[in-house]
């Protein structure tokens, strides 16, 4: 039986399908745990429409299931081309549900899908994307003391609402959103971002109807909501608030430069949800933060997913964001 001695990061990992953060950076994700992966510095040519080299240069990101390298798209004929995120998967780790959510959606908060094709042996899937400048995670990195400018958090704030509420009118739970997996496209005048996307639909689940319920563990334990963590435990059903969660996680971050929650909170949160046992957390905030902005944060991050704020209340508060400015 876990109890709170037993319950940790580790202990959620070895129950669950959660996604690593990452260690090392060169990691095959297609032969093994611990494989390090050594790129061909091949031209890759995918149905005479797509390429990309296989090196660590063109590579910009690297997944549990995948990577992603910066290609070409070509125009008939051959004669242009313009830029592409092309996600290379093993066909034994393609998912049909980030397929399906991809093929689902399509909105100018979420990364916009171009092409899905396979390789003539059936080896691989190529996802083809619109290609964006840097994700939010190095993005914070590169910014004094890690945090966004007020008009650049309000932006991504309103951003992330507008993408996420067409996942949610879609009944798509994501169950991974972090800042690795917020894209920006930059301003050409090198005022900031410009517009944030969501992406990544890699463990994301499409519901039959918006009062179907998951109940396994998966995500980013650091972004986890409470009732996921929960089913360490006993069986603990969710929907779409644990992507409320998340996504309070993330703009805790923008505004503070650091996780509302380390492991030693999340495990001892994930065990009072487990038991229904459920106490005001409310991670403090800086004193200069609006009224507005720190009631919008601490509502997404309340444990009872019951008093938690919805989806509708998220993209409403977006929307009053852009008429009234504090």
């Amino acid at each position: 039986m876990l109890d709170m001695n037993t319950l940790t990061k580790q202990t959620v990992a070895e129950h669950a399908n959660v996604v690593s953060e990452p260690q090392q950076k060169f990691l095959y994700p297609f032969s093994g745990a611990g494989c390090s992966y050594e790129y061909s510095n091949q031209l890759v040519s995918i149905n005479n429409q797509y390429e990309f080299i296989d090196d660590e240069f063109h590579n910009i990101g690297h997944g549990a299931y995948g990577d992603v390298f910066k290609g070409k798209a070509f125009d008939i004929g051959r004669q242009g081309f313009r830029p592409v995120a092309i996600k290379r998967m093993a066909e034994i780790n393609v998912k049909c549900h980030e397929l399906e959510a991809m093929k689902r959606v399509q909105n100018p908060f979420l990364v916009s899908l171009v092409d899905i094709c396979q390789d003539e042996n059936h080896l691989h899937t190529y996802i083809v994307m619109e290609l964006c400048d840097i994700d939010l995670d190095k993005y914070l990195l590169s910014q004094e003391n890690g945090l966004l400018t007020t008009s650049e958090y309000t932006l991504v704030m309103q951003n992330l609402a507008f993408g996420y509420f067409a996942l949610f009118k879609e009944n798509i739970v994501h169950r991974d959103i972090k800042p690795q997996n917020v894209l920006l496209i930059l301003s050409p005048n090198g005022n900031g971002i410009q517009i944030a996307k969501l992406t990544d639909f890699g463990v994301c689940r499409v519901l039959e109807d918006s009062e179907g319920k998951l109940s396994n563990i998966a995500g980013t334990f650091s972004f986890m909501a409470p009732e996921i963590g929960a089913n360490i435990l006993k069986t603990s059903e969710y929907g779409c608030s644990v992507d409320i969660w998340s996504l309070g996680c993330v703009l805790f971050q923008c505004k503070t430069g650091h996780l509302p929650f380390d492991e030693n909170e999340l495990c001892r949160l994930f065990l009072h949800c487990a038991c229904s046992n459920f106490y005001d957390v409310d991670p403090e905030l800086p004193a200069n933060i609006s009224k507005t902005d720190t009631a919008l944060i601490q509502g997404m991050l309340t444990a009872d997913r019951s008093k938690r704020v919805t989806p509708e209340q998220f993209y409403a508060a977006a929307l009053k964001s852009m008429h009234n400015k504090e």
